[in-house]
C-alpha cells in the first residue's frame, strides 16, 4: 500500500528536517563560541588593567617608604643634634 501524495507532504521531509536541526545546532555553537571568546577578552582586559593598578599601587607604596625613611632619619638627626 503506497500512500497518498497528500500524506507524504505533510510528513514533511526528514532529510530537511536534520538539516535544519543541524544548522541550528551549528549556529548556537557559532553563538556560544562568541560568547565564550568576547567573555574571556573582557576577562583579560580587566586583568590587565587591575595589573597595572596593582604596579600603580606597588611604586606609590615604595615612593611612600623611601620617603618615610628619608623623613625618620632627619627627624633622628634632628633628635641627636639637641
Amino acid at each position: 500500500m503506497r500512500l497518498p501524495a497528500a500524506a507524504k507532504t505533510r510528513e514533511g521531509n526528514p532529510i530537511k528536517l536534520v538539516w535544519l536541526i543541524t544548522l541550528l545546532s551549528f549556529s548556537v555553537g557559532v553563538f556560544m563560541v562568541y560568547l565564550v571568546w568576547s567573555t574571556l577578552t573582557g576577562i583579560r582586559t580587566e586583568r590587565e588593567n587591575l595589573f597595572e593598578l596593582k604596579e600603580n599601587f606597588i611604586s606609590i607604596q615604595t615612593k611612600l617608604e623611601s620617603s618615610l625613611t628619608k623623613q625618620k632619619s632627619q627627624l633622628s638627626d634632628l633628635l641627636e643634634a639637641e
